[in-house]
C-alpha cells in the first residue's frame, strides 16, 4: 500500500485508518518516512512484538510507553523470564523457555512470569519443567482468566502424583501440542475436564493412546464443537466398545503433514479413525470432516507430478496403501469435505489455481457443494 507525502492536510485519524491496512513491511518504511508517520506507525507496529534475545530485552526493559503498547508478545526460547516488565495489554502470549531453573523453583518462576500479563487471555507456553505437575501449579493463578490454552514440553516429563489441578472455567480452546511426550491424564484429570463445560475446541497429541483418547472424549462429550487431531499412534489398538455420545460436536479436523509420505499413513489414519469413531460413539451433529495439508514444504512435482509421488495419488497409483475410492467413500456421507492446502507459492501464482483445479479433480467422486478446496499462499 502506498502513502503520498503530501499528507499534511489530511487529519490524522485518517492517516491511523489507512497505516492501519498495512503489512509490517509498510509500517517500519512508514517509520522512517517523517515523525509524524513515525508516530503513527510505531504503535501499529509495535502490537506485536517478537523477543528472540536477551540483548533486545535490556535494551528497551525501562521504556515502559513501549511496552504498554504491545498487545501479542512472542518470547524465544533463549530469553530469561525473570527480567519482564509488566506488559499491562498483553493479551496473546507465545512463550518457549528452556531454562526454568531448579526444579524446586520452576512452579514459582512460572507462575511470577505470568504475573505480569495481568489481561491475558490467549496463552502458548512450551516450556522444560520437571513435570506436568510443575506445570499446573504455575498456571493455577491465572489460568481460570485464559480463553484459550497451548501446552508442550520441551524436555522430557515425569509423571505426578500431585491432586492440584487446573481451573479452566473460562477456557474455549485447548491445544497439546507435538513436542516431548507426557502423560495427558496428569494435565485433563477427571476433575479438569468436569470443570471445562466452556470449552469449544480441542486438539489432541500425535503421541497419544486410544484409552487417554478416549478419556478425553468422555470428559468433553457434551460440549465440544471441534475436535483436531493429527495421525496420532496410538489408534492401532482401538476399541469398539459405545462410549458416551458426542451431542455438539460438529466437526472434526484432520491434519496432514507430510503429504507425500509413501505409505500414506495419515490418509490412513483418518479412514480408520473415521471407522473406529462411527462404531465407538453417536454424534448426530457432526457433518464436517475438515482436512488441513501441509504442503509448504513440496517440491512442485510432489505437488502434481504424473511419474513422482503426488498430493493425492490417482486410483491406480503403482505404490500406494490407500485406494482413494474406497477413502472417498469414508469419508462421502459428510454434508461437508473442507480440504485445506497450505502451499509455498505468494499470493496470486499461478500455481495455486492449477492446485486447487488438481485437488477438486482428484476428488471428484464429491462435488460442490460437499467438497469446499482451498489452497493458501505463504505468508
Amino acid at each position: 500500500m502506498r502513502m503520498s507525502p503530501d499528507t499534511r492536510g489530511l487529519p490524522v485519524e485518517l492517516l491511523q485508518i489507512v497505516a492501519g491496512l498495512c503489512g509490517q513491511k509498510t509500517l517500519k518504511s512508514l517509520m522512517r518516512t517523517s515523525r509524524l508517520f513515525s508516530n503513527i506507525a510505531r504503535p501499529l507496529l509495535l502490537r506485536r512484538l517478537h523477543v528472540r534475545s536477551a540483548d533486545v530485552l535490556y535494551m528497551t526493559v525501562d521504556d515502559i510507553p513501549l511496552w504498554s503498547l504491545v498487545n501479542m508478545i512472542t518470547i524465544g526460547p533463549q530469553v530469561p523470564p525473570h527480567a519482564f516488565p509488566i506488559l499491562p495489554n498483553v493479551t496473546t502470549l507465545r512463550w518457549s523457555c528452556l531454562d526454568m531453573g531448579a526444579p524446586s523453583t520452576q512452579s514459582s518462576v512460572l507462575s511470577s512470569f505470568l504475573w505480569q500479563f495481568p489481561v491475558l487471555s490467549d496463552l502458548e507456553v512450551r516450556v522444560h519443567v520437571h513435570s506436568v505437575a510443575v506445570l499446573v501449579r504455575g498456571l493455577s493463578t491465572m489460568s481460570s482468566k485464559l480463553s484459550t490454552l497451548q501446552v508442550g514440553f520441551l524436555g522430557a516429563v515425569e509423571a505426578s502424583s500431585d491432586d492440584q489441578s487446573l481451573d479452566l472455567a473460562s477456557l474455549r480452546r485447548l491445544v497439546l501440542l507435538d513436542d516431548e511426550p507426557f502423560p495427558i491424564r496428569d494435565l485433563l484429570t477427571t476433575d479438569v475436564l468436569g470443570r471445562t463445560s466452556h470449552l469449544r475446541q480441542l486438539r489432541l497429541p500425535r503421541f497419544m493412546t486410544w484409552v487417554e483418547f478416549v478419556h478425553c472424549m468422555d470428559g468433553v462429550a457434551g460440549y465440544l464443537y471441534v475436535l483436531e487431531l493429527p495421525s496420532f499412534q496410538g489408534i492401532d489398538n482401538y476399541e469398539l466398545r459405545t462410549r458416551r455420545p458426542m451431542i455438539s460436536l460438529t466437526t472434526i479436523l484432520f491434519e496432514i503433514n507430510e503429504p507425500n509420505d509413501s505409505e500414506r499413513w495419515e490418509w490412513a489414519f483418518i479412514q480408520e479413525f473415521l471407522f473406529a469413531f462411527r462404531c465407538t460413539r453417536v454424534a448426530d451433529s457432526l457433518d464436517t470432516v475438515h482436512i488441513r495439508i501441509d504442503a509448504s514444504h513440496a517440491r512442485d512435482v510432489c505437488l502434481w507430478g504424473p511419474d513422482a509421488p503426488a498430493l493425492f495419488y490417482g486410483q491406480h497409483a503403482q505404490t500406494q496403501e490407500v485406494r482413494w475410492d474406497s477413502w472417498l467413500r469414508s469419508v462421502k456421507h459428510f454434508p461437508h469435505l473442507k480440504i485445506t492446502v497450505f502451499t509455498k507459492y505468494a499470493e496470486g501464482s499461478r500455481s495455486i489455481v492449477a492446485l486447487r483445479k488438481y485437488v477438486q479433480a482428484s476428488l471428484a467422486l464429491i462435488p460442490p457443494p460437499t467438497l469446499d478446496v482451498h489452497v493458501v499462499p505463504r505468508e
